[in-house]
């Protein structure tokens, strides 16, 4: 039916089909249609969305520090950072969104988010990073499985700009993502200044000893329940910060 109406379509009528990015693309049907691709916003994108989407359709506007405080506790998809701002506008009254305003709506505080607590490993920092884990647990889409997964990209980008400055080269993060399409869990600047300070701080054995630990505390977060998830991150981001070595294997 579908293909006889495409032979001869009504011109008085728009008709729009929708496909996921997991559909089969049907030859034929893109033969006799236009298509268009809708790629996901990423990394760099996220930001000037939330900036446009205040400015263009709620008619306020929103700090910096909010757009990244905001994306840091709903992520990246598009419909619940749009229900959060509505929420956020409805809540000042028109007045700016700043911090404070996304804390109280969206209950989370600067200092305590998941980038703040990647920031703290990257730094081998234990004693701030084991004082957040509480705050950071609470948050919406965390977890033990998250944070490892959030753990283990920020450690490969550290440990991808110590090799290529070992070649002596200049890295670039933000070409680094866009070719590995990684998710860094936040913004692709504040993942890419992260992991270009602390790159110095790791040693290629340590990134190697960082990464076994990663996979390890992934595999008891999947398989065991003798240990709380808080119990086990509390445990990996003392041995990533080097406060407790990790036991090798005889």
């Amino acid at each position: 039916m579908l293909d006889k109406y495409l032979k001869k379509p009504a011109p008085d009528v728009l008709l729009v089909l929708v496909a996921t990015s997991e559909s089969k693309p049907e030859k034929g049907l893109i033969s006799a249609t236009t298509a268009v691709e809708f790629l996901p916003l990423k990394g760099d994108r996220i930001p000037k969305w939330i900036a446009y989407y205040v400015e263009h359709d709620l008619a306020a506007t929103i700090t910096e520090g909010a757009i990244t405080l905001l994306q840091e506790a709903a992520g990246t998809e598009l419909a619940q950072l749009k229900i959060e701002l509505d929420k956020l506008v409805a809540f000042t009254g028109g007045d700016v969104i700043n911090e404070a305003a996304v804390s109280a709506v969206v209950g989370i505080r600067p200092g305590e988010t998941m980038g703040d607590l990647l920031d703290a490993v990257a730094q081998r920092d234990a004693k701030t990073a084991i004082a957040m884990l509480p705050a950071v647990f609470e948050q919406p889409k965390s977890g033990g499985v998250p944070i490892v997964m959030a753990l283990t990209v920020q450690m490969l980008g550290i440990g991808w700009v110590h090799a290529v400055r070992e070649r002596g080269q200049r890295p670039d993060v933000f070409q680094l993502l866009k070719e590995t399409g990684a998710y860094c869990w936040r913004s692709w600047s504040e993942f890419s200044s992260t992991c270009t300070k602390a790159a110095p701080l790791w040693s290629a054995r340590s990134i190697d000893d960082a990464l076994e630990a990663l996979l390890e505390a992934d595999m008891m977060l999947k398989t065991t329940r003798l240990s709380s998830d808080e119990q086990v991150i509390a445990n990996l981001v003392l041995t990533l910060c080097g406060v407790v070595p990790r036991r090798r294997a005889a």
